[in-house]
């Protein structure tokens, strides 16, 4: 709700100076807060795309690693079964005994 300004006509000419001088101040810090505001947008989307794209690369990551646990996992227990067919074979019952 703005107010109607006064009658600017009835003022003395300096106090018409000094209202027009912070009427054209006021004009320049809003165009100043506009702009800072769209500038704040544009720095803020750019952000969130960052941030979208760092998620991603992250999950990718994340599988990646999980696939190369699944694979050393895999290796390592087929690596144990072997293990123990050569230990059964090296150290089970011997045909001479019976």
């Amino acid at each position: 709700m703005s107010k109607t300004p006064p009658n600017l006509t009835n003022l003395p000419p300096e106090v018409q100076a000094y209202v027009a001088a912070q009427t054209a101040e006021l004009s320049e810090l809003k165009q100043a807060f506009l702009g800072s505001s769209l500038g704040h947008a544009t720095v803020q989307k750019r952000l969130k795309d960052e941030m979208a794209s760092v998620d991603a690369a992250l999950s990718a990551e994340r599988t990646a690693h999980a696939r190369a646990i699944q694979n050393r996992d895999t290796i390592i227990a087929d690596l144990r079964l072997q293990l123990h067919g050569h230990n059964k074979h090296r150290f089970g019952s011997k045909s001479e005994s019976r």
